[in-house]
């Protein structure tokens, strides 16, 4: 499976780095594509409650 954003195999990517893809999107104003990362952050227990604040 790829992401949408950047077509990279979603397993490839640490749930760090897509809590800062989605903090970042989200200050661009691109919601939906930061709340898409933000849910697959949500791998990582230690991230999961700051992707969904």
């Amino acid at each position: 499976m790829s992401d949408p954003v950047d077509g990279v195999d979603i397993q490839a990517v640490s749930p760090v780095e897509r809590y800062e893809r989605g903090t970042a999107l989200k200050k661009a104003g691109l919601y939906k594509a930061a709340i898409e990362q933000f849910e697959l952050a949500t791998g990582d227990r230690s991230l999961a409650v700051k992707a969904h604040a």
